[in-house]
C-alpha cells in the first residue's frame, strides 16, 4: 500500500509507503537548497534534498558524486542507473560506516537536481529496503512549481537550525520520540556546523532504548545509528564534554548488550 506525498511548492509528487510519515510543514533550507525527511522507522532513513543542477551529464554526475564519496571517506561506492520520467539518472550504492549501507540517487529535471538518500543499518536487509526505495524513486512525478527556490546564509541556516533543535527538544521532553527523531532529522539537513541536532537523534534513540521501546530486532541497528550521529557531534566539537560522556555511555550499552 502507498500514498501520495504531493509539494506543489517545489515542484513535484512520489508514491510512498503508507506506514511512512510525509513531511510536515515547509521543507528545511539547506546549502543546496531544500530538503525533506520522510520518517520510516529507526532502522533505516529516506530523505530528498531539491536544488540547482550543475550538469545533466550521467559522466559528470558520476564524477562529482565520486569526489564527494572520496571526500567523505565512504566505500564500495557502485554506479548504477536508474529510470525515472522515461529518462535515465544516476544512482550509487555506498557505505558511509562499518554497519551504515545506503543508496543515493541524483535525478536531474531541466535545471533542477532531486537527490535522494536512502540508508539503513544492517546488510541483510538492505537489498530488501532498496527494492522498496527503488519503487519510491521511481514513482517521483515533475509537477508545475508554484514558487521560486530561495537562498540562505550560513548564519540562516544555523539560526534555523537551533530553532528546529528546541522544537525537537520540546518533543523529546513530553516523551514523543518518533516526532522528535523526526524533526532532528530535519535540523541535520540544514547544516552540518549546528551539532546539536545530530545530538538530538541520538540521546532520542538512547532513552528509547533504555525505555525498551525500539523492537528487539531493530536494538543493534538504532544503537549504532545513535554512535553514528554522536560521531559527528565530536567531529565538529571535539571536546565537548556532553559529547564525550555520550559516547562513552554507548560504547558501556553496547558492551552490555554484547554488541
Amino acid at each position: 500500500m502507498t500514498k501520495i506525498y504531493q509539494n506543489k511548492k517545489l515542484g513535484f509528487e512520489i508514491d510512498v509507503p503508507a506506514n511512512w510519515s510525509i513531511p510536515g510543514g515547509e521543507a528545511v533550507k539547506t546549502q543546496f537548497g531544500d530538503a525533506l525527511i520522510f520518517y520510516c522507522g529507526t532502522d533505516q532513513n529516506f530523505n530528498m534534498e531539491i536544488g540547482r543542477s550543475f550538469s545533466q551529464s550521467l559522466e559528470q554526475i558520476k564524477a562529482e558524486f565520486s569526489r564527494y564519496v572520496q571526500n567523505r571517506k565512504y566505500t564500495d561506492l557502485k554506479f548504477g542507473t536508474i529510470l525515472v520520467g522515461e529518462k535515465e539518472h544516476v544512482c550509487a550504492r555506498f557505505r558511509m560506516g562499518a554497519e551504515d549501507w545506503a543508496k543515493k540517487y541524483l535525478i536531474v529535471f531541466d535545471e533542477l537536481e532531486y537527490d535522494m538518500t536512502a540508508n539503513c543499518f544492517d546488510e541483510k536487509s538492505f537489498a530488501e529496503r532498496e527494492l522498496v526505495w527503488d519503487s519510491v524513486v521511481k514513482s517521483f512525478r515533475v509537477i508545475a512549481r508554484s514558487e521560486p527556490q530561495e537562498t540562505t546564509t550560513i548564519f540562516d541556516r544555523i539560526y534555523q537550525a537551533a530553532i528546529i533543535f528546541d522544537k525537537g527538544y520540546g518533543c523529546f521532553q513530553s516523551g514523543h520520540y518518533p516526532k522528535a527523531l523526526e524533526i532532528f532529522e530535519g535540523g541535520k539537513l540544514i547544516t552540518h556546523e549546528y551539532p546539536s541536532n545530530f545530538f538530538g537523534v541520538s540521546m532520542t534513540l538512547m532513552q528509547m532504548l533504555c525505555e525498551g521501546k525500539i523492537p528487539q530486532n531493530q536494538v543493534k541497528f538504532a544503537l549504532r545509528n545513535a554512535e553514528k550521529n554522536l560521531e559527528m557531534c565530536l567531529l565538529i566539537s571535539p571536546s565537548q564534554e556532553d559529547y564525550v560522556e555520550a559516547m562513552k555511555a554507548i560504547k558501556d550499552f553496547k558492551k552490555k548488550l554484547m554488541i
